[in-house]
């Protein structure tokens, strides 16, 4: 084999730079935008914030790019010389340093140092515990052991340990202490607050809180102790016969057993929920249901009218020239990137009220069958276009805050010839589950018969799907005798 040099054609699909970056704004949601067109402004001279009086609220109709170029001519006239930029620029400074008194700079300066002192970070878990061992009297072997104890926890609270005392071994090890210190360190781990912590089980958690309440020689210790299988299973008569107690003594070992914690550290996981800031908020005005994008957090851009003169200006650099027309080149596309996006979103929005007018009426069970597909038909655009806009916005509407994509689901036909979406379906189960009776609940059998009666042809298969999404027991164990 020796290397060869050849020619070949062939095509291949390349997304410029531009292209790319309309693709990112559409499917960047209303913060992370807003993120981004800060980091522009602080890295293109060229764009500037569009001041909060040009448009008026009585020019709702006016395109954003006219009023863009409207006020950059009516400043342009200003400048009657090639230095006017700057005498533009000394002339805002000297406006703002009259404008704000010393008592205004401290007045700002008290509030961001109040804002930064404010934010707190929530403690751990781990820091909970050594908090509380810090104020313990311990052994010398027990104080260098809790910490290996408390860093190997799970985020439930759980110590899990395939063979507990070799594992135990390894980690006493580790701290450089006795196995004896270590499974001492273990006992004074399972008192401290939340109680339940460093079990290795489930069962093992539950009588360690049973245990601290003083509650270990009761039935519900027996039941978790001897029968905990049965007790999974909830086979209530079968734990009654093999404890020899009434049914009526078992439902009341079961409620104490409820009132457990089975994850006694979940209380100390830190809260990684975002913010959500609805893109596109749908209500009602003056009895008509309107789409009003969220753009508080969207700062208005323009193309800086000093600027643009400036790269027209002879005595300028061919270098200087060439960095201008770029920057103004990349201002241009990200502005007109930005107004797609609320274009394509505010259409998007209007045709979701059309279609789910009886939803924000009426509820989740009037939600019809849509799909990106029929979507994108109607938009005249590209299924990809319609997921772009549908990833990472919420839509916030007197019926709650929902993603936009709740919105598009499959469905199916009635008998009449009704569309019904798996969204109604999945909150007809749920309404019939939640109104069965407890001692004689519904089987998924008979609650694909009760929606044949409405005319809806499901299978069984389906509604148990639609039950394990709703993290709904089946029925044997939602049953109480």
């Amino acid at each position: 084999m020796e290397p060869l040099l050849q020619q070949r054609q062939e095509q291949s699909l390349y997304l410029a730079p531009q292209l790319r970056q309309s693709l990112e704004i559409l499917q960047a949601a209303t913060l992370d935008l807003s993120q981004k067109i800060a980091e522009e402004l602080q890295t293109n001279p060229v764009l500037e914030e569009l001041p909060t009086d040009v448009l008026s609220v009585e020019q709702p109709d006016l395109p954003k790019t006219q009023a863009y170029e409207d006020q950059e001519l009516q400043m342009g006239r200003e400048f009657g010389n090639p230095d006017a930029w700057e005498q533009e620029w000394e002339d805002y400074r000297r406006i703002e340093r009259q404008s704000m008194t010393y008592g205004d700079v401290r007045q700002m300066t008290e509030r961001r140092e109040h804002l930064f002192n404010s934010v707190v970070e929530e403690v751990s878990l781990q820091e909970h515990l050594m908090q509380q061992v810090r104020l313990g009297t311990h052994p010398e072997g027990v104080l260098r052991g809790l910490p290996m104890l408390i860093g190997s926890l799970d985020d439930r609270g759980f110590l899990l340990l395939s063979e507990k005392t070799d594992s135990l071994e390894v980690l006493a090890q580790a701290a450089h202490v006795s196995l004896e210190s270590m499974q001492a360190a273990l006992l004074v781990l399972q008192g401290l607050d939340p109680i339940g912590l460093g079990a290795g089980s489930l069962q093992e958690c539950l009588l360690i809180q049973l245990r601290a309440q003083g509650a270990e020689a009761t039935l519900a210790a027996t039941i978790l102790r001897d029968h905990f299988d049965l007790l999974l299973r909830h086979k209530l008569l079968e734990v009654a016969r093999a404890t020899h107690a009434t049914l009526e003594a078992v439902r009341e070992a079961l409620e104490l057993i409820a009132t457990l914690d089975p994850a006694p550290g979940r209380s100390f996981t830190p809260d990684s929920n975002q913010v959500i800031m609805p893109d596109v908020r749908i209500v009602k005005q003056e009895g008509q249901w309107v789409v009003q994008l969220n753009e508080t957090y969207l700062p208005r851009l323009r193309l800086s009218p000093a600027y643009k003169r400036l790269a027209s200006e002879i005595r300028l650099g061919q270098a200087d020239r060439r960095y201008l027309q770029d920057k103004i080149r990349a201002a241009r596309l990200l502005i007109e990137a930005i107004e797609d996006r609320q274009k394509t979103l505010r259409r998007l929005s209007q045709q979701i009220l059309d279609r789910q007018k009886d939803f924000f009426e009426h509820g989740v069970s009037h939600l019809r069958p849509m799909t990106m597909n029929q979507m994108a038909e109607v938009l005249g655009v590209h299924e990809t276009t319609i997921s772009r806009a549908l990833a990472n916005k919420y839509l916030e509407s007197p019926r709650g805050l929902y993603p936009l994509k709740y919105f598009f689901t499959s469905g199916y036909q009635t008998d009449s010839g009704q569309s019904v979406s798996n969204a109604s379906v999945k909150e007809r189960v749920t309404q019939l589950i939640e109104s069965e009776s407890s001692e004689n609940p519904y089987s998924d059998q008979e609650i694909v018969e009760l929606f044949a009666q409405d005319g809806i042809t499901l299978a069984r298969r389906t509604i148990a799907k639609y039950r394990k999404e709703l993290r709904i027991l089946p029925s044997h164990l939602r049953k109480r005798f």
